[in-house]
C-alpha cells in the first residue's frame, strides 16, 4: 500500500475523507431517482409462456393481473406475487427470450414500470392485428408507467 504514495511529496496535500454523515447523505440523495415508492412490488416474470395458471411460473400476462389486482396469482411458489401501488415488472428470462402474445393485448390499468434486460434481450411479440399493450391511465388518479429494455414487434 505505501508504495501507492511513493510519488506524493507530502500527504498534506490529500484532502480529509468526508465524514460519515456526508457519506450517508450522498449515497441517499444518488439513491432518489431510483427509488422505489413505498409499498411497490417488484414482480419477476420467469416464464415466457402466455397463459395464467397456478403452475409455479410467472408469465408477463400473470404480472400484469397481479398488478391490476394486487393479488398472487396462485398458490404455488413462484407464481407472481400480490401487486401494490406503483410496482415494478422485471424479467429473469434467458437473453434474446421472445413472449408471443396469444391475441389478448396486456392491459395495465394501475401504475407499473416495467423493466426489461434490454431490447435486444427481450422481444414481446404480437402475431395478430391487435394491440401488444394497453396502458389505461384513467384508471387510475395518479397513472404513471414506464417501459423500458425490451422490443415489441408486431399488433397495431
Amino acid at each position: 500500500m505505501l508504495a501507492a504514495f511513493d510519488s506524493f511529496r507530502s500527504f498534506d496535500s490529500l484532502r480529509p475523507l468526508p465524514s460519515l454523515r456526508g457519506l450517508a447523505l450522498a449515497l441517499a440523495l444518488a439513491a432518489l431517482p431510483f427509488a422505489v415508492p413505498a409499498g411497490a412490488t417488484t414482480i419477476i416474470v420467469t416464464s415466457t409462456l402466455d397463459l395464467e395458471a397456478d403452475d409455479g411460473l410467472c408469465t408477463f400476462r400473470e404480472a400484469a393481473t397481479a398488478t391490476n389486482t394486487d393479488v398472487t396469482t396462485g398458490v404455488t411458489p413462484g407464481e407472481c406475487a400480490a401487486g401494490s401501488a406503483g410496482d415494478t415488472i422485471l424479467f429473469a428470462l434467458p437473453a434474446g427470450s421472445t413472449i408471443a402474445l396469444s391475441a389478448l393485448p396486456m392491459i395495465f390499468t394501475q401504475p407499473v414500470d416495467i423493466l426489461g434486460p434490454g431490447h435486444a434481450a427481450l422481444d414481446i411479440q404480437q402475431s395478430v392485428q391487435q394491440r401488444v399493450l394497453v396502458l389505461d391511465g384513467n384508471a387510475t388518479v395518479d397513472s404513471s408507467f414506464t417501459l423500458s429494455g425490451l422490443s415489441i414487434t408486431g399488433g397495431v
